[in-house]
């Protein structure tokens, strides 16, 4: 994975990644564009943000594959 795979489709910027939540159980986290053309998120369990992060990076990979394979 190289940071060309993380920049918006559509403008070209960095996405970033976006944590929330406080329980010790459950967690959300996003990957989005800052000017939020785009995004992806995830449900997560608090003790696996490592998966959660690439999780939400295979799912951005996906998101900009099928972005520009649009017509």
């Amino acid at each position: 994975m190289t940071e060309t795979f993380l920049k918006c489709p559509t403008c070209g910027a960095l996405a970033q990644f976006s944590w929330h939540g406080h329980s010790p159980y459950m967690r959300y986290g996003a990957l989005q564009c800052p000017h939020k053309h785009h995004s992806v998120k995830v449900t997560y369990h608090a003790d696996s943000i490592g998966a959660a992060r690439l999780n939400l990076i295979q799912q951005w990979e996906v998101l900009v594959n099928d972005f520009q394979n649009l017509p």
